[in-house]
């Protein structure tokens, strides 16, 4: 009986990783980015892998995703090469991304930077920093800003560098 029982988990469990693994989401693709309308600025400032604060007030006048992740996430690292790319191509025309990290050790942090070869800055996410996008109920779950600090776009879940690509061409013109 328990055997019965463990491998039903088990089934349901691969059943759900090859239905929200494969795109790294749960939502249709049609409303799994949700354009955002806000007046709030988002604000923050964290610590980076260094002890270093990084504020977001630095990057106002620059279109600004943000990131939010954890080492443990599988699609969370399956979009981290695309995200990259992303940045290389459009960080000379106003564009910044930001790695939120979660509910994850500094060591293996470090470690997925290095192997990963993650050039944007990746900060330690807080209570206080992430209660400003509302509930985070899962992850990856990325947000645009605006050049004013305002969120634009609302991600939840893993996404290709063609989706960023054609998410970015609209506002960076």
């Amino acid at each position: 009986m328990i055997k019965k029982f463990i491998l039903l988990i088990a089934i349901i469990g691969i059943g759900g990783f090859l239905i929200i693994g494969k795109n790294g989401n749960s939502q249709p693709p049609e409303k799994a980015s949700n354009t955002v309308k806000s007046d709030k600025v988002i604000d923050f400032t964290l610590k980076d892998l260094d002890g270093n604060d990084v504020s977001l007030k630095n990057y106002r006048g620059k279109y600004v995703l943000l990131n939010i992740w954890a080492t443990w996430c599988g699609p969370c690292r399956y979009e981290i090469p695309d995200l990259i790319r992303i940045r290389k191509k459009y960080q000379d025309k106003g564009f910044e991304i930001i790695g939120i990290v979660v509910s994850s050790k500094e060591k293996a942090v470090k470690k997925m930077v290095e192997e990963y070869g993650i050039t944007y800055p990746v900060v330690w996410g807080t209570a206080e920093a992430l209660a400003q996008f509302g509930p985070i109920n899962a992850i990856p779950r990325t947000f645009l800003l605006n050049k004013e600090g305002k969120i634009v776009e609302d991600i939840l879940g893993s996404r290709d560098y063609n989706f960023f690509d054609s998410m970015l061409k609209k506002y960076l013109q």
